[in-house]
């Protein structure tokens, strides 16, 4: 069974671009899972009578991680 091969998680923030003067995508924090197994899934619970907002929770194991710092700009 092939796995995901990797998973890429982006921490994001908004700024302003001086040199395009425009808002702007950046990330902050760029982690990379190499070889993740999905162990557990939670997919909380949904009311069709509230406009909450879910939340899922997923867990994962890897093998290892590989960390970027930012910022840059998320393309």
């Amino acid at each position: 069974v092939d796995g995901f091969g990797s998973i890429i998680i982006y921490q994001i923030d908004s700024g302003y671009s001086t040199s395009t003067k425009k808002d702007q995508i950046h990330w902050t924090e760029k982690w990379e899972l190499k070889n993740p197994i999905i162990t557990k899934i939670s997919w909380g619970s949904l009311d069709y009578g509230s406009e909450d907002l879910v939340e899922y929770t997923l867990d994962l194991k890897y093998d290892w991680a590989e960390y970027e710092s930012g910022p840059k700009p998320y393309n």
